[in-house]
């Protein structure tokens, strides 16, 4: 391995990457002659988008980063979720990362890769929302 790509891995592995989902539609309509777009009356599956999206963009560097693939167990854990900042935890699949985090609702998801490291803010009534990070589960957390 030469050193461009060494250096090209180390500055992938050290670059953030932010991705947002939210659960309000975001779809547009765009009027030709106007030239121009507003919202759409009817979802045209943006949602389904984001999450094509989201896999591409954020979940496979970070299994690849991490040597994970899909079916590798996550501990996921959040120390302030709802409004009285209880913490909690749960394992889950590495290919679960957005259902495990989906509420009834309107409801945003901000995820960040920084590394190695992957973690969430869930926000739905509150700009706040909750952190959640995702970790390799070992075995004191089945």
């Amino acid at each position: 391995m030469d050193y461009e790509s060494v250096e090209s891995i180390v500055a992938e592995a050290s670059d953030a990457i932010e991705f947002e989902m939210t659960s309000e539609c975001s779809c547009e309509s765009w009027d030709e002659g106007t030239d121009t777009s507003s919202p759409s009356s009817e979802c045209f599956g943006c949602w389904d988008d984001d999450k094509d999206n989201f896999r591409f963009a954020v979940v496979n560097p970070w299994l690849e980063r991490n040597g994970w693939d899909d079916d590798t167990l996550i501990y996921l854990y959040s120390g302030n979720l709802g409004w009285n900042r209880v913490s909690g935890w749960t394992n889950i699949r590495a290919s679960e990362v957005i259902d495990a985090l989906t509420l009834r609702g309107d409801f945003t998801l901000r995820y960040k890769l920084e590394g190695k490291d992957l973690t969430c803010v869930r926000s739905s009534h509150d700009e706040l929302g909750a952190m959640f990070t995702f970790s390799l589960a070992t075995e004191g957390e089945n």
